[in-house]
């Protein structure tokens, strides 16, 4: 009851308050409360007046700001504002013009700015009033991001559909000329040539077909060790042309199921195989072991000793379609990532340059 009383006493007397004030009181209270930030300049361009939250904004104290040439105007800008205050002048309305300001450190803020022109009898005032909407530009700028991603996938998607046959069609005439040709060692490394880069191209297209293509729910207990040296003897050809050396250390996991769909781990492990050959063009090691790591994780890892990835390139290898290869496409490691994670793990990825990589997944096996 008490309560009620004294904020029905407050209300009384803020009320009391507000009914003496003067006009300009009130205009006051509009200026240092709304919520924008509000600086006055005149028709030279000095600040006259600035509220508090231009100050907070631009981090200037009012005594820094006043008389002063707006310093929060970027070098690059002067010219178009002075020009945009003429306009002003002249009846033109300015509403929520996005552009740039700068702070007292000199870092550039995102802002969208509201002019407006006073009379008075000193020349008159322009009134800017300005928010931040570095956070909404962001926002922009990523859902423009993602719709760019998502037509280049449309695109991409259909792309890899008209060459999927042609390419399998390819991949079976090498191997039938691979065997007529059998004994001619220096055709034969020619033909071996161009099924390792047919079946590159082949892995490129479906990555392409994968990451467009909704997940695969449909999933059975497999066994680790079976689909790990299925993988690696697939790819023995392109080793052995590549001299390269790939034994699967499986020992640890002998007999370890995994509840997943068998078509996309074997992916995920070929585009991380294919990876680690492509980092060896003139020779390597590619070490691909597994072990039980606990009660419930498996962890499944493909290492090379080849140059490792440069400290630049590191924070966008996840990033669909971002490649530093001249013939990639940017899926391998994404698709790789997604693969894993919808079958409830995670990866981990290690590099040195000039040392190589190391890229461990982990997954959740079936007990007995």
């Amino acid at each position: 009851m008490e309560e009620a009383v004294l904020s029905i006493l407050c209300l009384l007397l803020t009320a009391y308050c507000l009914l003496f004030m003067t006009d300009q009181d009130r205009y006051k209270i509009v200026f240092e409360k709304g919520p924008d930030a509000i600086v006055l300049i005149n028709s030279k361009g000095l600040v006259k007046e600035a509220n508090i939250l231009a100050q907070q904004l631009y981090c200037f104290t009012r005594e820094e700001l006043l008389h002063r040439p707006i310093p929060t105007l970027p070098e690059d800008l002067k010219q178009e504002f002075f020009r945009l205050l003429e306009k002003v002048k002249e009846g033109e309305k300015v509403v929520d013009w996005e552009t740039k300001r700068l702070n007292k450190s000199k870092k550039t803020l995102e802002v969208s700015v509201s002019i407006s022109f006073v009379e008075d009898s000193n020349g008159g005032l322009f009134v800017e009033s300005a928010r931040d909407v570095s956070g909404r530009i962001s926002w922009r700028e990523k859902m423009l991001e993602v719709e760019r991603l998502a037509a280049l996938g449309k695109l991409s998607a259909s792309l890899a559909h008209q060459l999927n046959t042609p390419l399998a069609v390819a991949l079976l005439k090498v191997e039938k000329i691979r065997g007529d040709i059998h004994g001619n060692d220096a055709l034969s490394s020619e033909v071996e040539t161009l099924k390792e880069s047919l079946q590159t191209l082949k892995l490129s297209v479906q990555n392409t077909l994968g990451f467009a293509r909704k997940p695969v729910q449909q999933r059975w207990p497999v066994e680790l060790n079976s689909l790990l040296k299925g993988v690696c003897q697939f790819y023995e050809a392109a080793f052995r042309h590549k001299q390269v050396r790939c034994t699967p250390e499986v020992s640890g996991t002998e007999g370890v199921r995994l509840h997943a769909n068998p078509t996309e781990i074997e992916t995920a492990i070929s585009c991380l195989l294919m990876n680690s050959l492509e980092a060896l063009p003139k020779g390597g090691e590619i070490k691909l072991s597994s072990r039980i790591l606990n009660l419930r994780e498996v962890e499944v890892v493909v290492e090379d000793n080849g140059p490792g990835i440069p400290m630049e390139v590191f924070p966008h290898i996840f990033e669909p379609f971002y490649t530093t290869k001249k013939l990639g496409t940017g899926l391998g490691l994404p698709i790789v990532k997604r693969v894993v994670e919808e079958h409830g793990g995670y990866i981990l990825v290690e590099s040195q340059e000039g040392k190589g990589v190391a890229v461990s997944v982990r997954l959740p096996y079936l007990r007995n």
